[in-house]
């Protein structure tokens, strides 16, 4: 089963401070490096990765708002489908996670704004466990605030299992193409 946490709190600084959180996350970065870091909607992806744009941005975003709501979410595969990921190339496996990161907002919670980053470290004694650090704006793409209901929530962790697994299988048939062509 697939881990999906959401957590939410209203401090614009706390925001600020969570993407540099997830962008310098992970063992094995060291000297400054950081993770790359990608948008969610057209306004985060316009900003190309850039840590103190996106942070000014969020703080901005709870502009006039009285008690501005910051979703968190930590999406993660489970044991058997990280053993599958270790099989593909990183970057292979990171961009299999972008694109189940854009199809599972875009489908299960609508006009959401925000930021993520993929971090494929695992634990200690545990192999990588790819997953996803996202942290949603207090405002839709339209302006208006934002909401995630329990009901959207649920969603969120059900259309995560549903693209993550669809696109690594679109990926395992793809190297099986290749391998078989490869072979007389």
């Amino acid at each position: 089963m697939f881990f999906v946490e959401a957590r939410y709190h209203h401090s614009p600084k706390r925001a600020a401070d969570q993407v540099r959180y997830i962008a310098h996350r992970e063992e094995g970065l060291r000297d400054g490096q950081r993770r790359d870091l990608y948008g969610i909607g057209p306004r985060y992806r316009a900003f190309r990765g850039d840590e103190r744009a996106i942070r000014r941005a969020l703080v901005e975003d709870a502009r006039g708002l009285r008690n501005p709501v910051y979703f968190r979410f930590i999406l993660t595969v489970d044991t058997r489908t990280a053993g599958r990921f270790a099989r593909l190339d990183a970057r292979l496996a990171e961009r299999v996670l972008r694109d189940s990161v854009d199809k599972t907002f875009h489908g299960a919670a609508r006009g959401v704004q925000g930021v993520f980053a993929v971090h494929q470290h695992g634990g200690e004694g545990r192999p990588a466990h790819p997953h996803v650090h996202a942290l949603l704006s207090p405002r839709l793409q339209d302006g208006s605030r934002t909401h995630l209901s329990p009901r959207a929530i649920q969603a969120v962790r059900e259309r995560w299992e549903r693209e993550v697994l669809r696109g690594l299988e679109r990926q395992e048939r793809r190297i099986e193409q290749v391998r078989q062509e490869r072979t007389p």
